[in-house]
């Protein structure tokens, strides 16, 4: 349905149960940002500071080749199925024991948590992962102890790369150097921030929207077009720096 122009927007059926206020709420305000976004496309392109307005048609577009299909879950061996992403949870979710979440004990069942956000939803920051797992259990804030022991959980296992004030960890057989992919973020358990996606990421995008001939103020429209972010001001230097970095790349290259 997607390649037909669908925009589907996934409530997961265990979210649902746990809290259909707050899952409404957030179906809301995707229908909201998707309106904004759709009406962006018809309204001119408003410059952004510092970076001059060149003349390319932004309708004559096509990054599918490039970026996968919205919503898309990728990960060292390519599209996870998203079936393939609800039976191993559901599978995991079974076993999930808040009361048993700081014994050790329960570790194992932690670090199967941890396997399968990082090899479906990987890059992912520690805040994130820790958010997810706590998130799972019921638990109502991600205290610093529950981001000790999945980091402590975590341990070496995976890739990782610091970026801020967090570290990314990275599914097996990938890195920041060869990661080539942009997820967007409808298909992931919990809703994405800025923060909680790796640098390395934001510049596969901005590669790809370079490589398809955009520039300048276009390249950011569409770079926040695929991120489904609201371009704030912080958001927008953030995209500005990523884009100018991979610029500079493509020029030396």
């Amino acid at each position: 349905m997607e390649n037909l122009g669908w925009d589907i927007y996934r409530i997961w059926s265990t979210d649902w149960f746990k809290n259909q206020n707050n899952e409404v709420d957030k179906l809301i305000k995707f229908a909201l940002d998707l309106l904004v976004s759709k009406l962006a496309h018809i309204n001119e392109f408003q410059p952004i500071e510092g970076i001059p307005l060149k003349n390319i048609d932004a309708d004559n577009d096509d990054l599918s080749e490039s970026l996968p299909a919205k919503g898309s879950i990728i990960n060292s061996v390519g599209n996870n199925k998203i079936e393939d992403h609800d039976a191993k949870f559901r599978a995991i979710k079974s076993n999930l024991d808040k009361s048993l979440f700081y014994k050790d004990s329960y570790k194992s069942i932690i670090e199967e948590l941890i396997d399968f956000y990082v090899m479906f939803e990987g890059p992912i920051s520690l805040k994130m992962l820790s958010r997810n797992i706590a998130s799972d259990h019921g638990f109502d804030r991600t205290g610093p102890k529950i981001v000790d022991i999945v980091k402590a959980v975590v341990g070496k296992k995976y890739y990782s790369t610091p970026e801020a004030d967090t570290v990314f960890y990275w599914p097996r057989g990938t890195d920041e150097k060869t990661w080539a992919k942009f997820r967007a973020p409808s298909r992931f358990r919990y809703e994405r921030s800025i923060d909680d996606i790796s640098k390395f990421e934001l510049m596969a995008l901005a590669r790809a929207v370079i490589e398809k001939g955009f520039r300048d103020e276009i390249a950011l429209q569409k770079m926040k077009d695929m991120a489904k972010f609201r371009l704030t001001e912080r958001m927008q230097n953030i995209f500005r720096n990523i884009y100018l970095e991979a610029m500079q790349e493509t020029n030396q290259n």
